[in-house]
């Protein structure tokens, strides 16, 4: 889903410190980059792949890029890609902050469902329990198991 980030220089992904506007620019580019390339590929998904790629930063509440999209107007495996996405960016070590614990991670995603992200999908996303148990081991179960 990140593909475009190949067009953002390694300076301002690893940058430890605030991004300035351009810098930011820069970054935000990545999701109609991505989306430009995927569209050019052949294939009977890639165009729904392109275009859940060029909307995987835009929010549920219309305040995302690049389109500013809203709602279900947001194709439906980009709003699943920025749940996933922003659950790995809190749980990975990023060089301009420290891992969130998972416990947190799942908070925040619940806090700005309906805003950031569609709500439906953050509630199959806490659902799924997809997460280590205390003893380390991975644990993957729904309801059905």
């Amino acid at each position: 889903h990140d593909i475009g980030m190949i067009v953002v220089p390694e300076a301002i992904v690893l940058k430890a410190g605030p991004l300035t506007d351009d810098e930011r620019m820069t970054v935000q580019r990545h999701a109609a980059v991505g989306e430009q390339f995927l569209s050019r590929l052949t294939g009977s998904h890639m165009h729904a792949v392109a275009l859940a790629v060029g909307a995987h930063h835009e929010r549920y509440d219309g305040l995302g890029y690049p389109r500013g999209l809203q709602g279900e107007a947001i194709p439906r495996p980009a709003r699943i890609i920025a749940i996933c996405d922003a659950y790995d960016a809190m749980t990975s070590p990023r060089p301009y902050r420290p891992v969130i614990v998972q416990n947190e991670a799942l908070s925040e995603l619940l806090a700005n469902a309906g805003g950031q992200f569609d709500p439906t999908l953050v509630a199959v996303f806490l659902h799924a329990r997809c997460w280590q148990l205390d003893d380390g081991l991975e644990h993957i179960q729904d309801d059905d198991t």
